[in-house]
Parts: C-alpha cells; sequence; structure tokens
C-alpha cells in the first residue's frame, strides 16, 4: 500500500524514437538516487508498444520500490494515470506533454539540436512545474547525481 505522503515519480525511459534519451541504466541510477529521499515510489510507464524497455528497466530497480504500468486501454485512461502522479520524468515525448498539459510537476531530456530544444518543446504547466536539462552528446553524458539533487530541491523538499 502506498501511504498518502508518498512522492510517486513516473518514469517514461520510451521515446518511440523521436529523441536522444537517458539509457535505462542511467535512469536506474536517477531512480536510485532520488529513493534516497524519503516516501519515493516509481511507476515506470509503457505505451502499448514499449513493455519490454520497461521491464528491462524494473529489472535494474532491485530493491528500489516500483511496478511497471503498462498503458493498454487507450490515451484517455493513460492521461487519467499520469494525472495521479507528483513527478513525471522522461524525455521530449508525447507522454512528457500531456504530464505538462494536465500541469503535472515534469523533469525532461532535450536534444541539443535546434529543431528540438527545451525551448521550443517545452511542456505547457507551470514554470514552477518545468524543469528541463539538455542532453548534448551521444551517447548521453549527464551527472545523474546532479540532476537528481536538481529534482529534489525543486519538488522534495
Amino acid at each position: 500500500m502506498i501511504k498518502n505522503d508518498t512522492n510517486i515519480i513516473f518514469i517514461h525511459p520510451g521515446t518511440g524514437g523521436s529523441a536522444v534519451n537517458l539509457s535505462l541504466k542511467q535512469y536506474a541510477e536517477l531512480a536510485l538516487n532520488l529513493s534516497t529521499y524519503e516516501n519515493t515510489y516509481f511507476v515506470i510507464t509503457a505505451g502499448p508498444d514499449e513493455l519490454a524497455i520497461a521491464t528491462e528497466l524494473s529489472l535494474l530497480l532491485k530493491g528500489i520500490k516500483h511496478h511497471i504500468h503498462h498503458s493498454t486501454d487507450g490515451i484517455i485512461n493513460f492521461c487519467r494515470i499520469i494525472n495521479l502522479c507528483d513527478i513525471f520524468i522522461s524525455g521530449s515525448t508525447g507522454p512528457l506533454h500531456i504530464a505538462g498539459a494536465l500541469n503535472v510537476s515534469t523533469v525532461a531530456f532535450y536534444p541539443a539540436r535546434q529543431s528540438a530544444t527545451a525551448l521550443r518543446w517545452m511542456t505547457l504547466n507551470t514554470e514552477s512545474r518545468r524543469l528541463a536539462f539538455t542532453i548534448t552528446d551521444e551517447p548521453v553524458n549527464l551527472n545523474i547525481k546532479a540532476v537528481a539533487r536538481s529534482i529534489i530541491n525543486k519538488y522534495l523538499e
């Protein structure tokens, strides 16, 4: 059972190939760093064709409280599920923008390409509920501990 004061954090590792994204190992490292903050629970979200990637990430989250939500009941039901979370973490994807439109707090990873920057594709949520990071190289070379600290400072403390 999830307690009322629990921070529910969704991680959507899939992108449908639309953008550079964190590796599953980096998402797992991020979840590990965030899980040190008390009262966190993770939900790995997956669209209809993304169960394999969600399952791979789940295997990397050993010892971290989480489950997978495999969305197969259509976009409206997926929107309802997204609206339940406190923080939605993802690359630049459709589900990220749904979370933003619902004014859920978001953490987004955007490619450095001029056509795909955070400035151009930022979510619609209020600025206080939006955190964006730019991925400048492939494979992605981000300081995940610093990203986690930014998330904790903005949303969890």
